[in-house]
């Protein structure tokens, strides 16, 4: 399969894995312990992938420091605009259980609403980018963890949106029209790459890694302050996941 036709299957079905999670918690009232247990599953993939396999390769491309200075940039990045401008991860940095909500959260939508679109943007980017990276383990997990990491992001979107939005036909809508902002991200990333030659995948990579440590820690952390802490386990055991396949991958290519 040619390059580009792997990467727009990629973002195509990260798109339609985040619209599923969309249309369950919308028109089938996903349950919230399942939500619950995905989204810090798939917070540890993320940390797995970025920490096991992402930066030790972008260390031999790059430099340890050079790598580590750019993870904390990205990581430093999102935080500053998670605190002083909107909410990144508005999907768990709620306390509320707004997927059970019976009235609706009013002013809530459009901050919502702009966080997931940032970050399906930012999802897209690095969807692309690490299908473009030089290493088959890279290549496959990266891209794994991240599909798998916006079924649980549209469930919690859907979830919000239908206790914030007058109807569920309108907070269907607009979840599943921020959420194809994914592949606009993707689009972007992927329009870059010829202009910016075939190194330029490690610097955004880098960065995309920090976020992706933010990313996840900010959902770890959620769970630890709600409770219970089996969804700590939950994140523990994708972190674990991620390394052993990270491990099994480079044996199986011999990397």
């Amino acid at each position: 399969m040619a390059p580009g036709a792997y990467i727009w299957l990629l973002l195509v079905v990260a798109t339609a894995a985040a619209v599923g999670g969309v249309f369950s918690a919308v028109l089938y009232s996903a349950n919230p312990a399942r939500i619950r247990v995905a989204l810090p599953l798939s917070a540890g993939l993320l940390l797995g992938v970025a920490l096991f396999g992402l930066l030790p390769e972008l260390a031999q491309e790059l430099s340890w420091a050079l790598s580590l200075v750019l993870f904390a940039a990205g990581c430093l990045a999102l935080a500053l605009i998670d605190r002083f401008l909107v909410k990144i991860c508005a999907d768990c940095s709620h306390d509320h259980a707004h997927h059970e909500c019976q009235v609706p959260l009013h002013g809530f939508a459009a901050p919502v609403l702009v966080a997931a679109g940032l970050h399906a943007l930012l999802d897209g980017w690095a969807l692309t980018a690490s299908s473009l990276a030089t290493t088959s383990a890279v290549r496959v997990t990266l891209p794994l963890a991240l599909v798998l990491h916006k079924l649980p992001e549209g469930l919690a979107l859907g979830g919000i949106l239908k206790g914030a939005m007058k109807t569920p036909a309108e907070a269907l809508v607009a979840a599943c029209a921020v959420e194809t902002l994914t592949l606009a991200g993707g689009a972007i990333s992927f329009e870059l790459a010829p202009r910016l030659g075939s190194e330029w995948t490690s610097f955004p990579l880098a960065l995309a890694g920090g976020f992706f440590l933010f990313l996840a820690g900010h959902a770890l952390w959620a769970e630890w302050k709600r409770g219970p802490r089996f969804a700590l386990l939950v994140g523990l055991g994708g972190f674990v996941f991620s390394g052993l396949l990270q491990a099994g991958l480079r044996a199986y290519f011999d990397l």
